[in-house]
């Protein structure tokens, strides 16, 4: 009896394990057909009755090629839980949690598969483009596969579907090689088969009927603008192949359209082999009358690869060519697409976010530049591909990512960018005719952003929405202009425009002179000298584009030897004065003449006075900006773009100058009934002196006054005196009489209008006064001033 229950039971669990391998035999062989759902069912009820590795990973591939990334994330963790998984198969369970969207597992896994060198790119972590962003297409989409765009030469869209009735698969799949299906639905996905269909203008959508016969999918659509012809695959049943098992491939064809729209006729790709390779997704580049698709056909770097063909006006294509290794991998390469120079191609091969990505690379004579992975918002952890660029502003690809609505799914890029366009003029308004270097930066990424050049005067760039930019715009011999006021924060208007007045740097521009004076066989400095060494150190300090440079005399009296040392220990405790201040001491260039250039050079044996030794016994200061050839300085003055002239420039900073106390225009005042000048204004007059040689451009006005005293006539006389002997001191100093003129007003311009005046008023009206101008028309305009004030009765002597 016991032998008996030995032996069903012996014989029950063959029959069960018969029955286990029977399964298995069928699952492997809907597997290899590429009936993945019916693959995948079996397979997990074979791991139900006997979990084992080569159900669990097979069930895992059926659902990643169903693209259903949530049972696929399942199997996966499932095939890592048994003692054969390998390296791979941890991969590939990181691999399908991101694409399930499990982060925080895949960046478990991703910490793991480091240690193993094994390297995996986070899409999450991938800077989005944020210029563009991916909306889904509803008007579109349906809970089927949708994917493709195409248009004709009418405005129609063309799209690929599986969204008949027939079969009830969860997933599609592309067209993407061998096929193996019943009549009645697609075994792969047990959904109906693809068909291309054409929407209007009002959205309304139209299936359209393959031209060839027993057709089984028909999608990839292409058409001509300049002719009417479509380019299109097909996935045929073929008649008469005596092979009991074979695959069928899909092919190329291309057939006329009439003028309602309908396919007519039908002609075979030459290259078209069924039974040994696919042919797919046609582009055609119409002016170099190019062909491009993608095949695995042989010779190929593995999977399917991108060729193109030549063809002629008639339609006679030449032989395929392989777009090489550096766009075709060993893995699949599919959807060309060419527009402006730039080739966009889908790929599993090349590295990026997951599935298939949408890349894209420079066409160039000698072959491809560097492939470039479009990033998110184009690529996801899923598929992604069919790129169609339309028009600026509108592109169109195809993704299964999750969150969609169907299957497949298409979306349009709404590109969220506003357009910088920046002109860069010279100071007469003019665009530039020199190379600039240009930079702009998003504040808020902090990364540059790309620009395209327009000549040499304009660049545009596309900005992000609601943020900050800084521009920086250098050339030798320019001040760098740098905005920082660029924003598209609020900005409704698509194009956000600025202006650049590129200005020359002034290199050694004088701005400020002063004197300092010294007593006999001294060299320390002045108390009443200090106030004004004290401005200018802080002047140097605040402002770091200001140089100084120091020129120091002695009087006449004495030997060359004994002067020379005297004018240096001069010069030097200058420098020493202001370095204690905390000026650099390398901002200062001393210079010493000893008695040399002599303010007052008595000469013929006439001894000087003692007020000619004083002028003498002086160091000059003379502050320039910009003082280094060749360097870059950034713009110093707050002024406004247009203000590229020298002298608004130099204005602007001697009115900071002057805040700080250090430039008081020369008012030389006189004694009662008198016209000599003082000595405390001949240093002024000699300061004024000094800037006339530093500034060969200037021009002088000096206008004579009085006080209101005594009658209009005689005092139009003494004011003119008084304006004289100014221009007389200053042409004895070597000032051209050209570059100056005088006019006189006697007591009509009084600066303090009073009555009864005090003496201290009165000496405030007795004056000339000067006034600069770097303008020489303005200078000569002046001088016919002078003259018609001059020979007008109103102003007699």
């Amino acid at each position: 009896m016991k032998k008996i229950l030995l032996i069903i039971v012996l014989l029950t669990m063959g029959i069960q394990v018969f029955a286990q391998n029977s399964m298995l035999r069928y699952a492997d062989r809907q597997f290899e057909e590429l009936n993945y759902q019916e693959a995948a069912k079996v397979y997990s009820e074979a791991y139900g009755k006997k979990a084992t590795y080569h159900s669990a990973q097979r069930a895992a591939q059926s659902y990643e090629q169903m693209r259903d990334y949530e049972l696929a994330y399942k199997w996966r963790q499932i095939v890592t839980g048994h003692q054969e998984a390998t390296t791979e198969d941890w991969k590939a369970y990181a691999i399908a949690a991101q694409r399930a969207g499990e982060m925080d597992k895949f960046y478990q896994l991703k910490k793991v598969l480091e240690t193993k060198n094994v390297s995996l790119v986070a899409w999450e972590n991938q800077n989005p483009n944020r210029l563009v962003e991916a909306k889904p297409l509803d008007s579109l989409n349906t809970g089927f596969a949708d994917f493709g765009w195409a248009e004709d030469y009418r405005g129609n869209i063309y799209i690929t579907s599986d969204r008949g009735e027939i079969g009830k698969g969860k997933k599609p799949i592309r067209i993407d090689g061998r096929n193996r299906f019943s009549r009645d639905a697609y075994g792969w996905t047990g959904r109906d088969f693809l068909t291309v269909y054409k929407v209007d203008q009002n959205f309304q959508v139209t299936e359209v009927q393959s031209p060839v016969p027993d057709t089984y999918h028909f999608a990839d659509p292409f058409f001509l603008k300049q002719q009417p012809i479509v380019f299109y695959t097909v996935t045929r049943e073929v008649k008469g192949v005596k092979k009991r098992v074979y695959d069928i491939n899909p092919e190329l064809y291309f057939s006329r359209i009439d003028s309602t729209g309908e396919l007519v006729g039908y002609k075979a790709f030459p290259h078209n082999s069924f039974l040994d390779h696919a042919i797919i997704t046609p582009f055609v580049d119409e002016e170099n009358q190019r062909l491009y698709f993608a095949s695995d056909m042989k010779g190929g770097h593995g999977g399917l690869d991108l060729y193109y063909v030549d063809f002629d006006e008639n339609l006679k294509f030449g032989s395929p060519v392989n777009l090489g290794p550096v766009v075709n991998t060993a893995e699949n390469e599919r959807n060309p697409f060419l527009k402006d120079g730039h080739l966009y191609f889908s790929s599993e091969g090349h590295e990026g976010l997951g599935g298939l990505d949408i890349f894209k690379t420079s066409v160039e004579e000698d072959g491809f530049g560097e492939i470039e992975n479009l990033g998110l918002p184009y690529n996801s952890p899923q598929d992604d591909y069919a790129y169609f660029y339309k028009e600026k502003g509108k592109a169109y690809f195809s993704s299964d990512r999750l969150g969609g609505k169907g299957l497949d799914d298409i979306y349009q890029v709404e590109e969220m960018y506003k357009r910088f366009l920046a002109n860069l003029l010279d100071c007469n308004g003019n665009e530039v005719e020199e190379e600039f270097f240009f930079a702009l930066q998003d504040k808020n990424l902090n990364s540059d952003v790309q620009t395209e050049q327009d000549r040499y005067a304009i660049y545009t760039a596309e900005l992000n929405n609601e943020s900050d930019y800084l521009v920086k715009i250098q050339r030798e011999g320019y001040f760098a202009k740098v905005d920082s006021t660029v924003s598209t924060r609020g900005i409704e208007d698509e194009i956000l425009e600025r202006f650049y007045t590129m200005v020359r740097i002034p290199y050694r521009m004088p701005v400020f002179v002063d004197l300092i004076y010294y007593d006999l066989d001294k060299s320390e400095i002045r108390i009443e000298a200090k106030p004004a060494l004290d401005k200018l150190a802080e002047m140097m300090k605040e402002n770091d584009f200001l140089d100084l440079q120091v020129n120091s005399h002695t009087d006449v009296r004495a030997s060359e030897t004994y002067n020379l040392a005297l004018s240096q220990k001069r010069a030097e405790s200058v420098v020493e004065y202001l370095v204690k201040k905390g000026v650099s001491k390398s901002r200062i260039t001393p210079e010493w003449h000893g008695k040399t250039k002599p303010v007052r050079d008595c000469g013929n044996g006439q001894p000087c006075s003692e007020t000619d030794h004083q002028l003498n016994r002086r160091s000059e200061l003379v502050l320039r900006a910009f003082p280094e050839s060749g360097k870059d300085y950034d713009f110093p003055i707050d002024l406004a773009a247009a203000d590229c002239d020298e002298n608004t420039l130099l204005a602007a900073i001697q009115d900071r100058l002057q805040e700080n106390g250090l430039l008081a225009l020369p008012r030389v005042y006189f004694d009662f009934d008198k016209h000599t000048l003082r000595l405390p204004h001949k240093m002024e007059l000699e300061k004024l002196a000094l800037w006339m040689q530093q500034r060969r451009d200037f021009h002088l006005d000096l206008q004579g006054h009085t006080d209101i005293r005594g009658s209009e006539d005689y005092n139009k006389r003494l004011s003119e005196r008084r304006a004289q002997v100014v221009f007389d001191y200053l042409k004895g100093r070597g000032v051209d009489e050209n570059r100056m003129a005088f006019q006189w007003f006697g007591k009509t311009r009084p600066v303090v209008d009073c009555s009864q005046c005090t003496e201290e008023q009165h000496q405030a009206n007795r004056r000339t006064e000067v006034r600069f101008s770097a303008n020489p028309e303005l200078a000569q305009e002046e001088e016919l001033a002078k003259e018609k004030v001059t020979a007008s009765s109103n102003y007699e002597d």
